[in-house]
């Protein structure tokens, strides 16, 4: 059975208080009892990600605040995106690692994962990751979504509507799986 949980923080919080569970927010549930798809995944994360739209675009204004008694404006975006490497790969529009495209940070396939020198291997852009996506969305079957896919190894991701959003740039792996849940030998 696999259940999830969608999370914001504030990292301008000083970091000794940035993770109380009084200064976290539980913005969704994940129901199981299987993990969802692509495609609904996107589903569960749009409502935030339409509000984040509106926080970065429009900004909001808190009437009052301790430090400011006749209120301040605030712009808020979703930096970085912090998850196991799977659900990493699923919410940012990637192959999982277990495709042709064994990472998300360059185009190195599993065909060269014998190559080590790193100065050779290609850096996705969000630009191109960007339009890869867009291609992917915009496909009128089922069966061409599936073809851009296999060939680049993108498809859309919800995520992309936030203008800000850099899918190569704004992932992070979070040790507790990495590491404490012994996920680093397979990563």
């Amino acid at each position: 059975v696999s259940v999830g949980a969608m999370y914001l923080v504030c990292v301008n919080l000083p970091i000794e208080e940035r993770y109380k569970r009084e200064n976290m927010f539980l913005v969704g549930i994940i129901p199981g009892p299987s993990e969802p798809s692509k495609e609904q995944l996107n589903h569960l994360v749009e409502p935030l990600v339409d509000d984040f739209g509106e926080f970065w675009d429009s900004g909001f204004f808190f009437e009052t605040t301790p430090k400011y008694s006749t209120g301040r404006s605030a712009l808020g975006a979703i930096v970085p995106v912090l998850c196991d490497l799977p659900a990493a790969r699923q919410v940012c529009g990637f192959a999982p690692c277990t495709s042709k495209f064994i990472c998300s940070f360059c185009r190195l396939t599993k065909a060269n994962i014998n190559d080590v020198d790193c100065e050779k291997w290609k850096r996705h852009s969000s630009g191109e990751h960007r339009c890869f996506a867009q291609k992917w969305y915009d496909a009128a079957t089922d069966e061409k979504r599936q073809e851009i896919f296999e060939e680049h190894g993108v498809r859309y991701s919800v995520l992309l509507k936030l203008t800000y959003w850099d899918p190569t740039k704004f992932v992070a792996i979070d040790s507790m799986h990495a590491h404490h849940e012994g996920d680093l030998k397979r990563h």
